[in-house]
């Protein structure tokens, strides 16, 4: 060991005399060759005495113990450069060779390194298996491999020098290995990018000789400028660090390269940005996401098709199918665990519980998921397993597709809905008195969604109160605290006996209360009748729905599946898993289910017919009292649910108030516009910046001779970036009472309808608006002085000009509608519209010491 020491401190001795040496001023040549033929003949001395002495049985080059040395110094967290932390997931690598293998050569010289060792596949074990059939697939390339431990245990040093000599004997030797990092909170394949660690994007700062920094960044990191891919970056400019010198012992890494430029203030006024590449472990190019189970393929499943599954589930990055949520099933029956649509049970369910009352004491079943009990089936019902498929029947090329197939399922069989025990199902399920019972419950997760398709039956009310078994104060108390301690969604079904309005649990207002409809989008009325009107929340397919049957004799069918599933117990479990799917794709959801309802609720399409006589037309779904979330009807309440709208809803609005929260009706305090995202000047001043501070200055009235600026500031409250957002100004004539959504869109009437635009033409359009209150877009239009004149003459004709503004998106839904847009005041109705009054004088008001021409405010009411 100390020959080794004192050879390391004379190579690297001898390496600071080679880069003094290449400085521009030493003529020196002869040196410069002399110890160049020194270090590297040293190199290989140095690698081979030390990979001796380390590690024996290292090939004779060396090379592996400098990619060991690579791999042990990675660090374990980087921030890469959207801002976001990376962590290293030491049980992958990407391995980069010399030569072409196919993926079997692969597979095989990497078991002959470690038997752990396998080639990255969307295969079963991983969460991306379901999608295999889909597209899905690893981004390998011909001389690039994704590389994994079967154990996910991390990848050693020892084992990376073994796959080098293993590589190197085949004479395909390893040129370097790649690190994986990952988002925090993301599991198996998903989220994954080699942060690959020999180049590098650079933007030089603003006026710096990019010539000279490619001379600087040479000498002291040894990065070398890629000139054809740089000729194609826009400005950027891209670095590599040669093979030959990238596994240097002295050399430092990318990793801390980017460091040095992004926070050494020596290179602050050179670099305005050091940006990492990156290779990602699943491709890009893929195809979308499609269930390849039979009955789903075969066109069984209308259900699906109805409300727009295959959209929602291909509306992120990666298919949106329930991953890290649980749904509690709430039943009788119990659900089949071992049913072929479930396996494996470990991956499909979380600890379940049977409550049984007539047990002496009463008590509560959790036994192992492998063993009977816990929330298992009955020999005699097969309602809890026909509804659990509905939601998360698994996505493996048998039987069904569920809507989240991908979810876990929490199986609480409550024998003969006994009010008590079904109020303890619901804590249970919502994690009230974990680690308080005996058994496992207090490990196991708490469900995010409770699906509840059971309802009191109007025989068994009260007559008097009206008030069943399952009002009791336990189920009221229990449905509380899940909702606002616990912040679980409730679902629950609204009764199949046609009553009006739906009785409990679908009457308590923390619960959404779910109607059945038909192929042709309408309530449910043949030999049963959807329950209706009251808290009645949205609609969903129950009738004749595939679905998951007991097994063996006991089914009704004799392949383990029932194609004729119906009632609000049926489409109770669609709601469930749209919840679910939503909590996926925006995680920010879970803990806020009012806000999972008023997604489900605004995105409902607005189906339905009425038969009048020998003709049928559509239902209206009209403002009604206490429903906030849109217009709502009786029969349907907010629609029927659209899965498609709902994972991709953006919720564009112009606020009425500074206190706008967008729900609907709204109406400003006193009737009171002024503070309104609406705004106007005499001067192109106003920015999202300074938006709100010139709002507040106050009302002043509109200058005869000069040009005004109009101003609208849109904000998207929605959990999707809207797109394709538009936004349009008119000025009419006079107050309507009220104004329809013609006045907002007349394009008839010139003289009575003045529609403005942007200043050179048109009509303000963003592609894109994210998601979230802070994200605002500012529309300017261009008020000609011709139009103030003709402003003022209405005036003078004692008519009430109003400037009336509208946003429009294209994930939008508020105008979707089928209803009558003639009746009711829109502008309190629907936040994508406001109105703001036009007064005009001749220079300025009594009292105002604004220079006529000065910029001023509009004059609203």
């Amino acid at each position: 060991m100390p020959f080794i020491l004192s050879l390391r401190k004379c190579f690297r001795l001898l390496q600071h005399a080679q880069r003094f040496l290449e400085r521009p001023l030493t003529r020196r040549a002869i040196f410069r060759s002399s110890i160049a033929s020194i270090v590297s003949a040293l190199t290989l001395t140095y690698v081979k005495s030390y990979a001796d002495v380390t590690v024996p049985g290292t090939h004779p080059n060396g090379h592996g113990i400098l990619l060991a040395d690579f791999w042990r110094r990675l660090p374990p967290t980087i921030h890469t450069n959207d801002g976001i932390q990376r962590t290293l997931d030491q049980s992958r690598l990407l391995l980069t060779f010399v030569g072409k293998l196919n993926l079997v050569e692969v597979q095989l010289l990497l078991e002959q390194a470690d038997h752990d060792l396998r080639v990255e596949d969307v295969g079963k074990g991983n969460l991306l298996h379901k999608h295999k059939r889909q597209g899905f697939k690893v981004n390998h390339t011909p001389n690039q491999v994704w590389v994994r431990t079967q154990s996910k245990n991390p990848i050693s040093d020892q084992t990376v020098t073994a796959i080098d000599q293993v590589f190197s004997s085949n004479q395909t030797p390893v040129s370097w290995v790649g690190p994986a990092y990952r988002y925090s909170g993301t599991r198996d394949q998903v989220g994954v990018v080699c942060v690959l660690p020999n180049v590098i994007s650079i933007l030089p700062g603003q006026g710096i000789d990019s010539t000279g920094l490619d001379t600087d960044f040479r000498k002291e990191f040894n990065l070398v400028l890629a000139k054809k891919l740089t000729q194609y970056l826009a400005g950027f400019r891209y670095y590599y660090i040669p093979t030959t010198v990238l596994l240097r012992p002295t050399q430092l890494s990318i990793y801390d390269i980017q460091q040095r430029l992004s926070k050494d203030p020596k290179f602050k006024p050179l670099v305005a940005q050091a940006n990492f590449d990156f290779l990602p472990l699943i491709s890009p190019a893929q195809a979308s996401f499609e269930p390849s189970d039979p009955l789903y393929q075969n066109s069984g499943q209308w259900n699906l098709v109805k409300i727009g599954a295959i959209g929602g589930w291909n509306s992120g990055a990666i298919p949106i199918l329930g991953e890290t949520v649980v749904v509690a099933v709430i039943d009788d029956s119990g659900v089949e665990y071992f049913h072929e649509d479930f396996a494996p049970v470990n991956e499909s369910f979380v600890q379940g519980a049977t409550f049984s009352g007539s047990s002496d004491p009463p008590d509560i079943n959790e036994t192992p998921l492998d063993q009977p009990g816990a929330g298992g089936r009955s020999d005699s019902g097969f309602h809890g397993t026909a509804c659990a498929g509905i939601i998360a029947a698994r996505y493996n090329m048998t039987g069904i597709a569920g809507l989240a197939g991908g979810c876990q399922l929490m199986s609480l069989r409550v024998w003969g809905y006994q009010s008590v025990l079904v109020a303890a199902a619901i804590n249970y399920a919502s994690g009230v008195g974990a680690g308080t019972t005996v058994g496992t419950r207090s490990s196991t997760p708490q469900a995010n969604v409770i699906s509840m398709s059971f309802v009191d039956d109007p025989i068994s009310l009260d007559p008097t109160t009206g008030i069943g078994p399952l009002e009791s104060a336990e189920i009221r108390t229990a449905l509380s605290k899940a909702f606002d301690d616990r912040k679980v969604v409730l679902c629950g079904a609204t009764g199949d006996s046609g009553q009006t309005p739906p009785y409990y649990p679908a009457a308590d207002p923390h619960v959404i209360a779910c109607g059945a409809s038909n192929t042709l989008d309408n309530r449910v009325i043949s030999t049963w009748q959807s329950a209706y009107g009251g808290q009645l929340s949205v609609v969903a397919p129950g009738i004749d729905i595939p679905t998951t049957d007991l097994t063996g004799i006991n089914g009704r069918s004799p392949n383990n599946y029932s194609p004729t599933f119906w009632g609000t117990s049926a489409a109770t479990p669609h709601v469930a898993g749209l919840a679910a799917l939503l909590m996926v794709k925006y995680s920010s959801l879970k803990g806020k289910p009012d806000s999972v309802r008023k997604i489900i609720e605004q995105t409902a399409e607005k189906v339905g017919q009425v038969t009048l006589g020998s003709s049928t037309a559509s239902l209206t779904y009209s403002d009604t009292p206490n429903k906030l979330h849109g217009d709502w009807n009786q029969e349907t309440g907010y629609g029927r649910i659209n899965v498609d709208r709902a994972l991709r809803f953006a919720d564009m609005t112009i606020k009425k108030h500074p206190d706008d929260t967008g729900l609907e009706p709204f109406t400003p305090p006193s009737y009171d516009f002024s503070l309104s995202d609406l705004v106007v000047r005499t001067a192109e001043d106003v920015t999202l910046a300074n938006f709100d501070s010139i709002n507040s200055i106050g009302s002043k009235v509109l200058i005869t001779g000069v040009d005004h600026y109009l101003y609208v500031r849109v904000t998207n409250l929605g959990p999707e970036a809207a797109q394709d957002v538009t936004v349009s100004v008119r000025i009419t004539k006079k107050r309507a009472n009220p104004f329809t959504l013609n006045d907002w869109t007349n394009t008839t009437s010139p003289t009575t309808h003045i529609k403005l635009e942007k200043p050179g033409g048109g009509a303000p359009l963003f592609p894109l608006v994210p998601a979230g209150s802070g994200f605002q877009a500012l529309a300017k239009f261009l008020i000609p002085t011709a139009v103030v004149t003709t402003i003022s003459a209405w005036i003078s004709s004692s008519e009430s000009p109003r400037a009336l503004a509208q946003v429009t998106s294209q994930n939008d839904y508020a105008f979707s509608e089928t209803k009558d847009w003639t009746s009711g005041d829109l502008l309190l109705r629907k936040n994508n519209l406001i109105q703001a009054t036009l007064s005009v004088g001749s220079g300025k008001t009594s009292g105002d010491t604004t220079p006529p021409g000065a910029p001023c405010n509009l004059r609203v009411h």
